[in-house]
């Protein structure tokens, strides 16, 4: 019958794959041996599945122009239907080649056609309006597939020249590389992607071609082709939700490899931008600045900063910026030891404060431009110190631009240069400075 999608659900009881011939065969692994079951789903071949967070409902996309969606434990009959278009002959620009879907509080479905997407109230169904805060994500002209990892935000689609991996919210989007194969020549197109899927963890990328009769692996720290895996007339492929295992279809077979290197590192704040900042907050949680700066304005930055759990899940995005120019070429993340209010500096011209009753303020960095910035809170949580220009640290109220205290340090150290980091303690800052030429680093209490 041929496969043409394949994925597990979030809990890992469940492994849902859609055919050419309309059908989805759903395993169930928590029994010995798995058992199967066949659902008539669609009349047309099944392009997309995908699993809500909480594994309790499916949605398949197909050819037929229809996206259905199953209670999983049911016999196969769709609670709910949508249809991109109506008739006995349905054009090629309707059917249906991808699905997402995003949890929050009222969780959404992104359908992928081939010119366009559509962004649809995930439980019933229907039409949502794509404002600011339900964007869908952009791809090329010709290119509709995509794979998308709800905990990291990575999205990733087929390119001319490769495959174009992004940072996407539902209301921003940020292109961060292009994967191509090392061996091809850079002036000839990438070779043809009919499937993808992202590991768990965010870093891995699986990607094939039934034609090639190979799959390949992609490691998105470094964004670099790490490994092919032979496997001929490759349809589609997943990874399992715990990660360890890569699944690939061909030949009317499902193949599960296992996936290692994953259990000793666990992946914090992964983004693929560069990580500028980062600090444990007091409730335990941790906070990062990324940023990405425009290839053709290098005084332009790109700036994401977020908070993640230990386990590498994110947790809230504080700031998701469209490119601005960079004023201090520093970032910093700084919180009282209450938690009451978190201190983000972006390398622009303000402090972003936000408090834990929701509350966000803006103070001024009062830095000129090309100068280090830093910031540190007091014990009590009451008084902020910062860096201002070369030789002057200023005392500050915690959110506010109201300036307590100016103490200027340009006698400390001789050949020594602009201030570089401080922290501030109960009764003392330690404040340091840049080196010049071979002299040693140099600290002031």
């Amino acid at each position: 019958d041929g496969a043409c999608s394949l994925v597990f659900s979030p809990d890992g009881r469940w492994l849902f794959l859609g055919t050419r011939r309309g059908s989805i065969w759903r395993w169930d692994l928590a029994a010995t041996p798995p058992q199967a079951m066949e659902w008539r789903a669609h009349t047309d071949q099944v392009n997309a599945l995908t699993v809500s967070d909480d594994s309790r409902l499916l949605y398949s996309g197909a050819r037929d122009a229809k996206v259905h969606c199953f209670d999983v434990s049911c016999e196969g009959l769709p609670q709910a239907t949508w249809q991109s278009t109506e008739g006995r002959t349905i054009p090629s620009e309707f059917f249906i080649r991808s699905l997402t879907y995003l949890a929050g509080d009222e969780p959404l479905l992104v359908v992928g056609l081939p010119a366009k997407q559509v962004i649809l109230q995930a439980d019933l169904l229907q039409a949502s309006p794509a404002g600011k805060e339900t964007r869908a994500p952009h791809f090329g002209v010709g290119h509709s597939g995509y794979v998308h990892q709800p905990a990291t935000r990575t999205l990733v689609t087929p390119a001319d020249f490769g495959l174009r991996v992004s940072c996407w919210e539902r209301g921003f989007e940020r292109e961060i590389a292009l994967l191509r194969d090392p061996a091809l020549d850079p002036s000839t197109p990438a070779e043809r992607c009919e499937a993808m899927a992202l590991h768990p963890s965010g870093m891995l990328l699986a990607s094939c071609d039934s034609h090639a009769g190979y799959a390949k692996l992609w490691f998105l720290g470094s964004n670099m082709w790490v490994q092919t895996i032979p496997s001929t007339g490759c349809g589609t492929l997943t990874f399992s939700n715990d990660g360890r295992t890569l699944a690939l279809t061909g030949n009317n077979r499902v193949r599960l490899y296992e996936v290692g290197g994953f259990g000793v590192q666990t992946f914090l704040g992964k983004r693929g931008l560069p990580l500028r900042a980062f600090a444990v907050l007091p409730d335990n949680t941790i906070a990062t600045i990324a940023t990405k700066t425009l290839p053709n304005r290098p005084d332009q930055q790109a700036v994401v900063a977020s908070s993640w759990d230990w386990q590498g899940k994110l947790l809230k995005t504080w700031l998701f910026s469209e490119p601005r120019p960079a004023q201090t070429h520093s970032w910093c993340v700084a919180s009282d030891p209450q938690g009451t209010w978190i201190a983000l500096h972006f390398g622009g011209k303000a402090v972003q404060w936000f408090g834990v009753q929701q509350e966000q303020r803006e103070s001024p960095a009062n830095t000129p431009t090309g100068e280090l910035f830093d910031l540190s809170i007091d014990r009590r949580g009451e008084k902020a110190w910062t860096i201002h220009g070369e030789d002057q640290i200023w005392l500050r109220k915690v959110a506010s631009a109201e300036v307590l205290k100016t103490v200027r340090l340009g006698g400390l150290g001789s050949g020594r240069r602009k201030l570089s980091c401080l922290v501030a303690g109960r009764d003392v800052v330690l404040v340091g400075r840049e080196p010049r030429g071979n002299h040693g680093d140099n600290l002031a209490g």
